[in-house]
This record gives structure tokens, sequence and C-alpha cells, in this order.
């Protein structure tokens, strides 16, 4: 065998044994097979323990809302308070029903349809509630209700009347506390006593 000859069959057997150690390498380090996503994909670990199986999906549970019985409860009109009336006495409901009637919702949409009323005609008339009220209280109560309420609206007028005064006072009130203070130095004085208090419990 020449020189030739044995350098180019040495450097062939190193080849395939660099070839063989890198291939036992690469299986040894390789990472498994993938089913289909990547773990970086992965958003959480329940998604991740449901991927293998390990946990089960839970189910849903579809929730429905239905609508029973309808109650009307009916009050009786008396005496109210209420100084935004714009005359005459105040009505209000009492606070205990005189009737209480229940029926289906289907049932009850279907008898009130087309008997809905606008806000405007909710409004009852002086005259009206004057006669709605004389079935429960005497003429002598309605008018003291009258009169309880003309004081009341007097007093809301005064109080609003008033109003613009107290906030100038307030004004002035904080305008003159300010300059005291400027020239007292009494905030510099209270930083400086509330520092030494501050000071002491440390």
């Amino acid at each position: 065998m020449s020189l030739k000859q044995f350098d180019s069959s040495e450097r062939s057997a190193r080849s395939n044994r660099t070839s063989l150690s890198t291939v036992a390498d690469n299986r040894r380090f390789s990472l498994p097979p993938s089913k289909g996503k990547s773990a970086l994909v992965v958003k959480s670990q329940k998604e991740s323990l449901l991927n293998e199986g390990i946990v089960k999906k839970e189910k849903t549970v579809a929730f429905r809302l239905t609508f029973g019985d309808v109650e009307v409860r009916s009050h009786q009109m008396i005496l109210g308070d209420n100084p935004a009336v714009s005359s005459g006495a105040p009505v209000t409901i009492d606070w205990d029903p005189y009737n209480v009637a229940a029926c289906p919702i289907d049932a009850y949409e279907k008898e009130r349809e087309g008997q809905i009323r606008h806000s405007l005609e909710c409004r009852i008339p002086e005259q009206a509630r004057f006669e709605i009220l004389k079935q429960v209280h005497g003429a002598s109560e309605i008018t003291k209700g009258i009169k309880k309420v003309k004081q009341s609206k007097r007093e809301r007028l005064e109080t609003s009347s008033q109003l613009y005064k107290f906030e100038k006072d307030e004004k002035i009130e904080k305008l003159t506390r300010g300059l005291r203070n400027m020239f007292t130095n009494k905030k510099k004085k209270e930083r400086e006593y509330f520092d030494k208090c501050l000071e002491f419990e440390c």
C-alpha cells in the first residue's frame, strides 16, 4: 500500500467516525416530537393539563331566566306632605295595601296593552285630588295639610334666596383667614410645631 492510499483511507475513516458521533449526539439531545403545538403556544397550566388529558374539560351549564306571575298591590291614596305640588293638597299612597292580586305576566301585559299612560296623563288636578282625599280625610285635616305645604314652600324659597349670601360670606371668610395667616405666619408656626412633635415621637 502506498503512502497516498494510506492517507486517503485514514481520512475516510475519520470522516465516518465524525458523522457517526454527530448522529449519536443529535439523537441524544434532540427534543421529543411535538403533537402539532409548540410548548410556547400553551397559554396556561390549565390548558397544558387539558392537552395532556390529565384534567377533564368542565361542562358549561346554560342558565335560563323565566318570569312567573305578576303581583299587583292596590294602595289607598291619602294626604301627603310634598311641597313640590303645584297647588292644593298633595296626595301619597298608604303604607299597607287594601288588595293584592296575582296573574300570569303574559295575561297582565295583554290586559294593559294600549292603556299605558304618559307622565303628563298621570297628573291629578287639584279638584280631583280634593275629591279623593275627602273619602279618607275631613275638610279641616285637608286644609291643615295645605297650610303646612305652603309653609314648607315659603321656607324653601327663603333658603334658595339666601344661598348667594352664604357663598359671598364664605369667600370673605376664606380671604380674611388667608390674609391673617400671611401676616401672622400662622401656617409656618403650625408646621414647626408639627415637625417638633414628630421629632419628639421619634
